[in-house]
């Protein structure tokens, strides 16, 4: 991903751009603001790049965590037997200075004998997930379905509450590889921007963040900061001029 320093600059660069294509005379170097120009664009990369990963209409350009098949899974699957059979995978602590371990949204999940992949999450606010919590309304392996929770305790990691209908004993879990053993779990962390562009390869506590590298990606960043930065401003003009270009921007990244 772009760098920090050069987000910053890019950034800049952009609502110049605004300016001079919106015929405005009301200048970022005139604006009300009490700080230099970069300093918001400074503080509002990280929540841009928050944004941006939350809203794009695909998660196949965005920067994301796969939790390995081939590493145990003896400490982040729980088998719960109570109010219904289901699973909660804990997910691990992360590494590295580019990103945290909050979890934004879902890539994927499967895990053997699913007939297909689970690609997004039900809300525990939900009465769908009142509906999963029942023996007689749960979900089955044709069509299973995923709870974001936090752990109890002093645990309070995300966690991934899996309902399949699928009864795999804890000894099997246990036993890496064999059945109920992850097949693939891939979700998009927050990232801070930082002073590298190399953030793939890093390894966590059980998996490796993968960045694709998309220039999209960045962009739909720095159109996004550029239109934080223009709502401290009040000129309708130029917000309304950056909103199109970050909207383009968005819809990119499909």
């Amino acid at each position: 991903m772009i760098t920090r320093a050069n987000a910053i600059i890019k950034v800049r660069s952009l609502l110049d751009e605004i300016y001079q294509s919106s015929d405005s005379t009301f200048s970022l170097d005139s604006a009300p603001l009490v700080n230099p120009i970069e300093f918001y664009i400074d503080k509002f990369l990280d929540e841009a790049v928050k944004s941006v990963f939350l809203t794009a209409p695909s998660t196949k350009h965005l920067p994301c965590i796969f939790l390995i098949k081939a590493t145990p899974v003896t400490n982040i699957i729980t088998v719960v037997t109570q109010p219904v059979f289901h699973y909660i995978i804990t997910l691990p602590t992360s590494a590295g200075a580019f990103y945290n371990q909050e979890f934004l949204r879902l890539k994927q999940i499967d895990m053997d004998e699913w007939e297909r992949p689970i690609t997004d999450v039900v809300s525990m606010d939900s009465e769908e997930y009142r509906l999963l919590r029942n023996p007689h309304t749960t979900a089955g392996n044709t069509k299973p379905k995923a709870v974001m929770t936090r752990g109890a305790g002093t645990n309070t990691n995300p966690c991934i509450e899996i309902y399949s209908g699928l009864r795999y004993e804890t000894s099997k879990i246990n036993n890496s590889g064999q059945s109920a053993s992850l097949i693939n779990l891939r979700y998009i962390p927050s990232i801070t921007l930082g002073a590298s562009e190399t953030i793939g390869g890093i390894n966590t506590s059980q998996g490796i963040l993968t960045d694709p590298k998309s220039p999209l990606v960045n962009d739909a960043i720095c159109w996004r900061t550029a239109l934080e930065v223009l709502a401290t401003t009040n000129n309708e003009k130029a917000i309304q001029l950056c909103t199109q270009f970050y909207q383009e921007a968005i819809k990119k990244l499909e």
